[in-house]
């Protein structure tokens, strides 16, 4: 499953902080830069800034997943000579804190922090403060008539910068007047049929079809599905459960039966090399929150692994490798591999596993325990 990415922020004293998956290719590349340093306490690195080291750490990981902090990217850009702000830095920095400190998830903070830097950099980098209703309507019509974003996307772009000036300015949605909230389109769904859903899963094999066969029968999201531990299925109650879903919300849906066979075999697969990893004194996982110094013993628990673990050999057992995460996007993207696949599927390019799931997209979810034999389909139609 997916290591996490590799981080980088700003640090103390001059320095850039590098949180690095395990791995000797890894060190072997961190060591090359001078003056680093390894905190083994924090278990990460610590670089000294320059005006070219966020640019030369970006270079050592060519092709890797790498999540760089909002302000530094703000500060590339402004040693690339682009517009930036010293009221950019802390203004990303609020809006972080504000964020982590409600539970949002990441993808949200990057998001946010996104938004927050064009918002300003719109208005010149003119302080958040000093500006209102009217600047942020400029800011949404500039998107939609001169970046031909689509409603959701000026929809996200609101709910950034309200949240700026609702949790970090200190101004409620009253103060600021009425601003432009885009009407969002509604879209028919596409519907494959199960011979469809048949072409696509017969193309894939072992642990990578074992994955989509449960988002199409239980219907599962992607990150659903590859976060999905040991202790999530109820093989006597024919169910899965699913922890921390969209929202922040726990649920049950139903364990498909033809699966349990296939899924028991690979537990048996993966406790063996869980076993082995042990015995190696490797076979922890990361826990959710601060579980694991409430419990210092649950990351080598066999309940907590994951379902689909990363290849062995890894210190931390993390998330799902991006490879899992794409798996079929390339597949997809070649609709003549599967002329049994039909119009409905060949007509969307781009498509990804994560559309192989029973009816989560337009429908209510999945919630009941059973067999899984007459599912169909849905996706959205996709824009072009």
């Amino acid at each position: 499953m997916p290591t996490d990415p590799i981080c980088i922020k700003p640090g103390e004293a001059g320095t850039l902080i590098v949180h690095l998956p395990y791995s000797p290719d890894h060190v072997a590349k961190i060591k090359t830069m001078a003056g680093r340093q390894w905190h083994a306490k924090g278990r990460y690195w610590t670089v000294p800034k320059g005006d070219k080291t966020l640019s030369i750490l970006l270079g050592l990981f060519p092709g890797k997943h790498v999540d760089v902090d909002p302000a530094l990217e703000v500060v590339n850009a402004r040693d690339k000579g682009k517009s930036s702000s010293s009221v950019l830095v802390p203004v990303l920095a609020d809006l972080r804190a504000a964020l982590q400190a409600r539970h949002y998830s990441r993808r949200t903070e990057q998001a946010y922090g996104h938004w927050v830097a064009r918002f300003l950099h719109f208005h010149q980098d003119c302080p958040p403060a000093e500006m209102a209703e009217p600047d942020i309507n400029r800011f949404l019509t500039h998107l939609a008539l001169h970046e031909k974003v689509s409603a959701s996307t000026q929809n996200q772009a609101l709910a950034a910068v309200l949240f700026l000036y609702r949790h970090v300015i200190g101004r409620d949605m009253g103060d600021l007047g009425e601003v432009i909230r885009a009407r969002k389109p509604e879209r028919l769904p596409v519907v494959m049929t199960r011979e469809e859903v048949k072409a696509v899963l017969a193309n894939l094999a072992g642990e990578k079809r074992l994955m989509a066969s449960p988002m199409y029968g239980a219907g599962l999201r992607l990150m659903e599905c590859l976060r999905l531990r040991v202790q999530d299925l109820d093989f006597s109650r024919n169910e899965i459960l699913v922890r921390d879903g969209k929202g922040a919300k726990d649920r049950i849906t139903m364990l498909p039966e033809s699966l349990n066979a296939p899924l028991q075999d690979h537990l048996k697969k993966v406790k063996a090399i869980h076993e082995k990893d042990l015995a190696d004194g490797w076979g922890r996982v990361l826990l959710p929150d601060a579980l694991d110094r409430k419990y210092p013993n649950a990351p080598k628990d066999w309940r907590w692994q994951w379902l689909f673990p990363m290849k062995p050999g890894g210190k931390i057992q993390r998330r799902a490798k991006k490879a899992d995460i794409t798996f079929t996007r390339r597949f997809c993207n070649e609709p003549s591999e599967m002329p049994s696949a039909g119009p409905g599927w060949s007509s969307m390019p781009g498509a990804t596993h994560s559309d192989i799931r029973s009816p989560r997209t337009s429908l209510r979810p999945v919630t009941t325990s059973g067999q899984s034999k007459n599912c169909s389909v849905t996706r959205m139609l996709a824009r072009p």
